[in-house]
């Protein structure tokens, strides 16, 4: 390699899971048992997920068979039916960008790449996101979501014994469809939004951090998350479920590439308020007794 001590970024125009548009959740399953594989490692593969809408979806009028001999959708139909699969074949990933056509091209790109920095945590990976204190669990089985993809994540997460006080460590397990994902997170909360990284753990790490470096005077949290999206934004609702003073409160919660980016709340849900920068409704305050 010309520059051997630089570090490297691989950037795929396809991952694993898009296949999963093409061939079903089933048929996809099947090969993952087939080969040995499970849905961690898949997402363990891929710290993002950068998903570009197709110009077919917001600027039609651009969207043409021309410049890609490869593109199979002959209709306008066809290629948002297959854009919309792959998009939901990626719900439940902790990353998803979803990069739509409300800005032309030129500035659709600079969105790709502040999704991609964002991701690498370059110039720092601050944290900025917008929550909302939500009424009641929606109803997922009801007609509302005949065509929006629910992933739900059984997630448990610690607080690690920290000497700066502004400082969080956290550990985090994300179990889907029997497998896990672990995490450890750095969290530096001086100013308005923090500053985060987050590195992928093995199972024996975090079993490790959680006997030895457990803050005692921080309870364990449980929740379960919904992921989907709704009008090309990738939305996470968390439903509580330990320590039991906080069983049943509900936080809505969208990761942002700019501070300015719109956010359109979906109607299915009852917004009490916004909470966002609202300290006490932090998982951190809510793992204090």
């Amino acid at each position: 390699s010309q520059f051997p001590n630089e570090p490297r970024v691989i950037i795929c125009d396809r991952g694993l899971k898009d296949f999963e548009a093409y061939i079903g959740e089933k048929n996809f399953s099947a090969l993952l048992e087939d080969v040995n594989c499970n849905i961690s490692h898949i997402y363990g593969r891929y710290d993002g997920i950068v998903d570009l809408v197709t110009a077919a979806n917001g600027a039609e009028e651009y969207y043409t068979l021309e410049n890609n001999k490869a593109r199979q959708e002959t209709t306008l139909e066809e290629a948002r039916k297959n854009c919309k699969a792959v998009q939901d074949a990626w719900v439940g990933h902790p990353h998803l960008w979803i990069i739509d056509n409300s800005t032309n091209f030129e500035l659709k790109l600079k969105r790709v790449l502040r999704a991609i920095c964002r991701t690498l945590g370059i110039p720092a990976p601050i944290e900025i996101e917008r929550r909302f204190l939500i009424k009641d669990l929606p109803n997922f089985q009801s007609a509302v979501f005949d065509n929006i993809k629910i992933q739900k994540i059984s997630m448990e997460q610690m607080y690690l014994k920290s000497q700066d006080e502004n400082e969080e460590l956290r550990i985090r397990r994300r179990s889907q469809w029997d497998s896990s994902n672990y995490y450890y997170t750095t969290k530096d909360r001086r100013g308005q939004w923090p500053i985060e990284k987050e590195t992928s753990i093995s199972a024996r790490d975090y079993l490790a951090l959680q006997n030895y470096l457990k803050d005692p005077q921080k309870d364990v949290i449980r929740k379960n998350r919904y992921c989907f999206v709704y009008k090309n934004q990738y939305f996470e609702l968390d439903y509580f479920l330990a320590p039991d003073r906080h069983r049943g409160k509900i936080i809505l919660e969208i990761e942002l590439t700019e501070e300015n980016d719109k956010v359109e709340i979906p109607p299915f849900l009852d917004v009490i308020r916004e909470i966002t920068g609202d300290k006490s409704y932090s998982n951190y305050a809510l793992a204090s007794a």
